[in-house]
């Protein structure tokens, strides 16, 4: 590189482009993981019927006593492959325009 030419955004980024897409991924993948569980039973008290709605709680054991713990996460996979891109970008997008817009 000549001196005085300035680097630009791409190439400023701490941790390349690559890794900051990777590394948003990953974020992605824990949060999802570790929400999961509450999306499904959200989505079981939303198709409860009012005369024999449960609470939170009864309903998350109720999963777990008719399918185990993994029942928690049934439909993980799809889910994370709609989450995986979409966080990764946004995170490399973050990254990339505190550089261009010089914020620290």
């Amino acid at each position: 590189m000549k001196q005085g030419q300035e680097l630009n955004a791409l190439e400023q980024m701490e941790l390349g482009p690559v890794r900051t897409l990777l590394y948003g991924a990953i974020a992605g993948a824990c949060s999802e993981a570790a929400t999961y569980p509450f999306e499904v039973v959200r989505r079981q008290l939303q198709m409860q019927v009012r005369a024999t709605k449960l609470s939170a709680l009864a309903t998350c054991v109720k999963i777990v006593e008719q399918g185990g713990v993994p029942a928690l996460y049934a439909g993980l996979v799809p889910s994370l492959l709609q989450v995986l891109p979409s966080a990764a970008i946004s995170y490399f997008v973050y990254e990339f325009m505190k550089i261009v817009l010089k914020v620290e």
